[in-house]
C-alpha cells in the first residue's frame, strides 16, 4: 500500500482536477467524492492542506510557475499536468 503523502497528493490531484473542470470548488462533489474515495483520516487532511494551499495561493504558484516555463504557457499545458505543477510549488 503507498503512504499516506502519495495517497493524499493522488487525492489533492483529482480535487483540483475536479474543481478546475467545473470552474469552481462545490462542497457537494467534495463531499460526494470523499465519500466514495473513504481515504484515511491523514490522507484526507494532507490532500485537504495541498488543496487548501493552491487555492490560497493560486495567483502567486501560477506566476512563479509562468516565469520558469520555457517555451509554454500555463493555460496550454493539460490540466492534470498544471496542477501536478501546482502541488509541486505548494509542497
Amino acid at each position: 500500500m503507498h503512504g499516506v503523502r502519495t495517497q493524499g497528493r493522488a487525492y489533492a490531484l483529482q480535487l483540483l482536477y475536479m474543481a478546475e473542470l467545473h470552474h469552481a470548488p462545490d462542497s457537494g462533489r467534495k463531499g460526494h467524492f470523499w465519500s466514495r474515495a473513504r481515504p484515511s483520516k491523514r490522507a484526507r487532511e494532507f490532500a485537504e492542506q495541498l488543496v487548501g494551499a493552491v487555492e490560497a495561493h493560486r495567483e502567486r504558484v501560477d506566476h512563479e510557475l509562468a516565469a520558469v516555463m520555457v517555451s509554454w504557457k500555463l493555460p496550454r499545458v493539460s490540466v492534470v499536468v498544471r496542477n501536478v505543477l501546482r502541488l509541486a510549488v505548494v509542497e
